[in-house]
């Protein structure tokens, strides 16, 4: 009689069946157990995701025509490339501790401090630097451009 629910035992043996079948790909770059373990883990990956489209419902495709796009505009796409690349662009005139101020706190959204200590400068430092370096920024005539589009002016 066949069995409906997999069990840890099952699990484990179907897991050396298929180490068994896949040894000869193991390429002795590292430890044996983390190959095995790693094949084992993908296996149970793909029983998991097997079990919840199996749970999943069925959509009906009869209206795929009228289903508005789900992708990005290709011109947003474009619109924000070039906007990166205007902005990139101006970091890349600006005095190395200005730019690496802005782009620590800014772009990647740190903290004060932990920009200080990534800089080894004080807070005060950093603020300063970010304060001298957005005066640059915002006196480029492309950023300029770029922030009239922005507030739509």
């Amino acid at each position: 009689m066949p069995v409906t629910t997999t069990t840890p035992t099952t699990c484990f043996r179907t897991a050396g069946v298929r180490i068994l079948e896949r040894l000869e790909g193991f390429k002795r770059r590292g430890p044996f157990s983390a190959w095995a373990i790693a094949v084992s883990t993908n296996l149970c990956k793909v029983r998991v995701r097997k079990k919840k489209l199996a749970g999943a419902e069925p959509v009906a495709l009869d209206n795929i025509g009228e289903l508005p796009g789900s992708g990005p505009d290709p011109l947003d796409d474009l619109q924000a490339r070039r906007e990166r690349n205007t902005i990139y662009g101006a970091l890349g005139t600006l005095p190395d501790r200005e730019r690496e101020a802005i782009v620590l706190r800014v772009l990647e959204g740190r903290d004060v401090w932990e920009t200080a200590s990534t800089l080894g400068v004080t807070p005060d430092t950093v603020r300063s630097l970010l304060q001298r370096g957005m005066y640059r920024l915002r006196r480029m005539p492309q950023i300029r451009v770029l922030l009239g589009e922005w507030m739509g002016e």
